[in-house]
């Protein structure tokens, strides 16, 4: 094997290593669940999930909260699940309650 592919096969490794590691650890990932109920309420609007309690998906300052929103909606309405990922600096225990941290991705299956 010449040396040329030799750092090649070397950096191909180390790059898909460094992929799968950043992927893995930009966020907290709660386990995809069912949605049970909606709340919305003055200041924000909240989720309640099957085995995690209830969850802030935003405040009415966020741009983003209509699409969190419809997508939960979309969820619920067809039997769908949803995955919640939080920013890992919020310390979220996905098992817990929380009125306090949005998630920044909403993802549907």
């Amino acid at each position: 094997m010449k040396i040329s592919q030799m750092y090649k096969l070397v950096f191909l490794c180390l790059s898909l290593f460094w992929s799968a590691t950043s992927v893995a650890t930009d966020a907290i990932y709660c386990p995809y669940t069912k949605v049970l109920e909606l709340q919305v309420q003055p200041e924000n609007v909240l989720v309640h999930l099957e085995g995690q309690g209830w969850k802030q998906l935003g405040t009415y300052l966020e741009p983003a909260l209509d699409s969190r929103v419809s997508i939960v909606l979309a969820a619920h309405a067809s039997g769908k699940q949803v995955m919640l990922a939080f920013p890992l600096s919020s310390g979220i225990e996905c098992e817990k309650t929380n009125y306090g941290v949005s998630p920044y991705k909403v993802r549907i299956r």
